[in-house]
């Protein structure tokens, strides 16, 4: 990332917040750039494909925690286990299938995988959990702002696919997002808004009171004035199938392919996204492209003087095996 881009560890940290970063993954070791506002950047042990385990990423936070808690702090945690391979220990497994982990053996094997996925978000969910009970203890959880989200889901079949960052369905790109206000301002609710996660650096600063800078791209929700997209460029020697671009629209969602195979979906009609819509409707497709081009060309321009960085051997084997790099 280039040293020039403003983050929201950047802007916090002037504001006069303790900033400090908790990793899991691999390509959020500091050789990438993404520790840029933070003073306390911790992505220690990762070097193997299943990054840092969720028990490890909650204890180095509570041990910061304990010792910064009389002040001001922002704390990004980058919780990593549900990613392939899916190895959660046998205790998280076994919710799923009614108690008796003999049973595993018993399924197909996709069975077995989306169980072991989802044993991975339990174990995940459960150091998150103790984390918020260290919060708790210190008197820091009702006075704080606390937001969960993900960057991704995975495939599991779904439109012939499998894994995540080729393609922009839904089962990969609907994410989930939890906010909890300080000391109850906000009742809980559901929302149905339609949000970016370029969003979140500006609701973060109107609720703390922090002039939004200049050139971002988000909005503060419910005040969402941009089109809502998505975007991936897998490596080709991953995918085939070309560059993916997503739009929406209402009940609508257009998919721009770099190969032509354009895609167009009424999501509230075909939620699983069966049915390509694109012959059928060429004037809300043609109408939705627009509103991308035009999006996108608006955009403000990147930098592009990230240097170029050499990584450590541990991380080039991780990315490695991820298939990030060749």
């Amino acid at each position: 990332m280039s040293q020039d881009e403003v983050t929201l560890a950047d802007i916090l940290k002037q504001t006069g917040y303790l900033t400090a970063g908790v990793v899991g993954g691999p390509w959020l070791k500091k050789v990438f750039g993404l520790n840029k506002g933070f003073e306390y950047y911790n992505d220690y042990d990762i070097g193997t494909l299943n990054g840092r385990l969720a028990d490890q990423v909650t204890d180095a936070a509570v041990r910061w925690v304990e010792e910064a808690k009389n002040k001001n702090i922002f704390l990004f945690l980058n919780y990593f286990d549900p990613h392939y391979p899916y190895e959660p220990p046998k205790d998280f497994v076994a919710p799923f299938f009614q108690k008796n982990p003999h049973i595993f053996y018993q399924l197909s094997k996709l069975q077995q995988i989306i169980a072991s996925y989802d044993g991975e978000i339990l174990y995940m969910d459960y150091h998150i959990g103790k984390l918020l009970e260290n919060l708790k203890a210190n008197n820091l959880y009702d006075n704080s702002m606390i937001i969960v989200t993900a960057d991704h889901g995975d495939l599991f079949g779904e439109h012939g696919k499998f894994g995540h960052g080729d393609y922009l369905w839904q089962e990969e790109i609907h994410v989930p997002l939890f906010i909890k206000y300080p000391a109850g301002e906000i009742s809980p609710q559901q929302s149905n808004l339609r949000i970016q996660l370029t969003d979140i650096l500006p609701l973060i600063c109107k609720r703390l009171g922090i002039n939004i800078p200049e050139n971002i791209q988000g909005d503060v929700p419910p005040k969402i004035e941009h089109p809502i997209m998505a975007e991936t460029y897998p490596l080709k020697e991953i995918s085939k199938d070309g560059y993916w671009r997503a739009i929406f629209d209402k009940d609508y969602k257009f998919l721009w392919n770099s190969e032509n195979n354009h895609r167009l979906f009424n999501l509230r009609k075909d939620p699983a996204e069966q049915l390509n819509l694109i012959e059928k409707k060429p004037q809300v497709a043609g109408r939705m492209l627009s509103n991308m081009e035009r999006y996108l060309a608006d955009l403000p321009k990147t930098s592009h003087d990230s240097a170029e960085r050499e990584i450590d051997e541990d991380t080039k084997k991780a990315l490695e095996s991820l298939g990030y790099i060749k």
